[in-house]
């Protein structure tokens, strides 16, 4: 399959191509800013306990000031495991916004990463309550028998993210079959 560029002969398709550059270089931006505190939050949360509150954003309960420091390793080996899924959904991400920023819209480069992204959400989204619910035993692991917990939960944020991770993976084949159409296209000229 060739690569489909966006051809900037008309100023609309000019426009167009100036405005994918622009998303591109703001995601891009975004992710350079963001992965580098995503990578190191959970360890400034471990060395800092107690300075959040416990309101749900830290979900793992990572910030937890009462919790013993074992406790607090294990959950902090369970934050940077579920981390794997954000760098991974990250990587796909760079590599799509790099296509589009060259105005490669149907390349098998970036219908590739549209659906790993889509494969790396929905294995988040796996992996998410089961990674929750090892926390819960990781938390409670020191406690005296009878207390020990195990706690599963599945909530519409669960919900929501199973339908975005389906919709991605929807696009990415409907990406494929236009890269397919826009290449017999190309034959017929």
């Amino acid at each position: 399959m060739h690569p489909t560029t966006i051809s900037i002969a008309t100023p609309h398709e000019q426009a167009l191509a100036g405005r994918l550059r622009g998303l591109s270089r703001l995601v891009r931006g975004l992710l350079l800013i963001g992965l580098p505190l995503l990578l190191l939050s959970p360890l400034w949360l471990w060395w800092h306990p107690g300075t959040f509150p416990l309101d749900g954003t830290d979900s793992l309960g990572l910030g937890d000031a009462r919790l013993p420091a074992a406790a607090q390793l294990r959950l902090l080996g369970l934050t940077y495991l579920g981390l794997v899924f954000a760098l991974g959904m990250a990587w796909q991400l760079w590599r799509l916004f790099g296509e589009y920023g060259q105005g490669r819209l149907f390349s098998d480069r970036a219908v590739q990463s549209l659906r790993r992204l889509g494969g790396w959400l929905l294995a988040d989204w796996v992996a998410g309550p089961l990674i929750h619910a090892a926390a819960s035993v990781a938390r409670s692991w020191d406690n005296p028998p009878g207390q020990r917990m195990l706690t599963l939960s599945f909530g519409s944020t669960d919900y929501q993210q199973l339908l975005f991770a389906l919709l991605v993976l929807a696009l990415a084949r409907v990406m494929q079959e236009a890269a397919r159409v826009a290449a017999e296209n190309e034959g017929f000229v």
